[in-house]
């Protein structure tokens, strides 16, 4: 009964979140900030699963934004796409014009994939964060996967060889 309490709870509270809040705009807004964080999800995943992250940034005084790459299964190079435009929109918020970049799982594959298809992008970078990426590849993708996960996650992967590391793509990051 404790368990489904808090799932129930843990529910109500992330409900109330979507509906209150889109995840592009920052939680509270301030004149001035000392960095923008801009937090880009996983696989299966949406910009609401950093709603603790952000409002721990936020009460350090960071702005931060979050980004929905989308629904999974759909091509990867859309996902670059919403990425980019939310990178745009979040530097547009940072007096500096540059942001913290923070990635879990997938989201730092498509970071990398953004530095390739938008080199000039790098220049709205200060930082790159992620968490748990596969950047080898995962064996967790196996022969049963849709082609285009094992494209992008198993280890043998052509595109993920052939696509460059941050350290090739923007050195200064």
């Amino acid at each position: 009964c404790r368990l489904i309490g808090q799932i129930l709870a843990s529910l109500s509270l992330l409900t109330l979140w979507q509906v209150r809040r889109h995840p592009s705009q920052p939680l509270h807004h301030k004149e001035e900030h000392r960095a923008v964080v801009l937090c880009i999800h996983g696989f299966h995943m949406s910009g609401n699963c950093f709603y603790g992250v952000r409002q721990h940034l936020e009460q350090q005084g960071f702005a931060t934004f979050s980004v929905n790459l989308g629904r999974p299964y759909i091509d990867p190079g859309r996902y670059v796409e919403r990425l980019h435009r939310a990178l745009q929109k979040a530097a547009g918020y940072s007096s500096s014009g540059k942001v913290h970049l923070v990635a879990h799982s997938m989201g730092g594959l498509v970071s990398r994939m953004l530095l390739e298809r938008f080199k000039q992008d790098a220049n709205h970078i200060s930082s790159i964060t992620t968490l748990g990426t596969p950047h080898q590849g995962t064996a967790a993708v196996g022969d049963f996967s849709l082609p285009w996960l094992k494209t992008l996650f198993h280890p043998d992967s052509d595109m993920l060889a052939r696509l460059g590391h941050f350290y090739q793509l923007a050195p200064h990051i």
